[in-house]
Parts: C-alpha cells; structure tokens; sequence
C-alpha cells in the first residue's frame, strides 16, 4: 500500500519537472522503476529474514506399545490404553475388515490380530 501512495505521489509531483525542461513521463518511468526495484529489495530482504526464522522440529521416537506401562504426562488427556480393556470397554457400532479384532487377541509379535483373521463371519456380543 505504501508503493501505491508513492506511486501517486510521484504521478501529481512529476508534472513540475516540466517546468525544469524535463520530459514528465520519462522521469515518471525512470522514478517509478526505481521505486519498484526498492520494493522488490526489501521483499526480498523480508522473505530471507523470515525463512531463517523458521525453527524446525526433530519427531519425538515412539515407544512401541509393548514397552509402555502407564502415561507419564497426563497434559494432552491421552494415554496408553490396554488394546483388550479398549475393546471390551467400548460399544463397537461398525467394525471393518481389518480393524483389531474384539476378542483382543495378540500375535506373536504382541500386534492385534485383525477381525478378519480371527472372528470374521461373527459380530461382537
């Protein structure tokens, strides 16, 4: 907003330079190219200045499910839930294909087994 005004300005200035035996619109023209680079400068020099402001943040490692115990903060109100209490706790409306099982059976490598693979053909009780 600020380059308008100025552009304004210089369009209601320029016509006293005629009075100084210099063409109007070529002072115009070389002005307000002048102006225009200035602006192009400092967007730029605004743009470098914000992007190494940009902090970047390291992903926390996760923990996997078999090692946790218990929700040391207790901030964000979400926890570590058993995947069996989880199951039977909750009224299940729709289940998928491959959403854990309701029985909370585990595999060998502690994973929910899928209802497809376990109780498919049957809906929970």
């Amino acid at each position: 907003m600020d380059h308008i005004d100025r552009i304004d300005d210089l369009r209601e200035g320029v016509t006293l330079r005629a009075y100084g035996q210099r063409d109007p619109l070529v002072e115009f023209k070389n002005e307000a190219y002048n102006m225009f680079e200035t602006l192009i400068d400092k967007v730029d020099e605004e743009l470098s200045h914000r992007i190494f402001r940009i902090g970047v943040a390291m992903p926390q490692p996760e923990v996997p499910q078999n090692l946790m115990r218990e929700n040391i903060d207790k901030t964000d109100m979400t926890g570590v839930v058993d995947p069996i209490k989880q199951s039977t706790n909750k009224p299940i409306t729709k289940l998928g294909r491959n959403d854990p099982c309701w029985c909370g059976k585990v595999d060998n490598e502690g994973k929910p087994v899928k209802w497809k693979h376990c109780h498919y053909p049957q809906l929970p009780k």
